[in-house]
């Protein structure tokens, strides 16, 4: 009767080893896109459609903001997820994943597929990591964020 007993604890335990294997954390990433104007115009128009990253955009320093649209996506460590920003593309590689906490790289490419920025950030909840590229009188702004 042991033997049963330890022959179906294994099979518990490697099922319960598979299950985790094929249970692979991923990280929710959203982006946003704007495109800023009026450099050090006042007051700053933001569309509703903006209004949570309101303090942010502000802090740039730019009188407009015209929304360029949103996209969420989720990737486990490794993995690549792609937004459709405007004309521009967003490349996010999730590094890393780390509790609530998620270890980015992003590409930023124009319509013509040319690479105008690319770093490495962590990413928080609540805590938007804003990224301007292009033209000084009139960038490309993102903001990425960890669902």
């Amino acid at each position: 009767m042991n033997q049963r007993i330890l022959y179906a604890a294994m099979w518990v335990l490697a099922l319960a080893l598979a299950a985790a294997v094929h249970a692979e954390e991923k990280a929710a990433v959203s982006a946003h896109g704007t495109q800023a104007s009026e450099q050090g115009g006042k007051p700053v128009k933001i569309p509703e459609s903006l209004a949570a990253y309101k303090s942010v955009l502000k802090a740039l320093g730019y009188g407009k903001f015209e929304d360029l649209g949103s996209d969420s996506g989720s990737a486990a460590a490794g993995g690549v997820v792609n937004f459709k920003l405007g004309g521009y593309t967003v490349q996010v590689t999730v590094n890393s994943i780390n509790g609530k906490e998620c270890k980015i790289t992003y590409v930023i490419k124009d319509k013509g597929g040319r690479a105008l920025g690319s770093d490495t950030r962590t990413l928080k909840p609540g805590e938007p990591v804003t990224v301007a590229v292009g033209d000084a009188a009139n960038p490309f702004v993102v903001i990425l964020s960890k669902n």
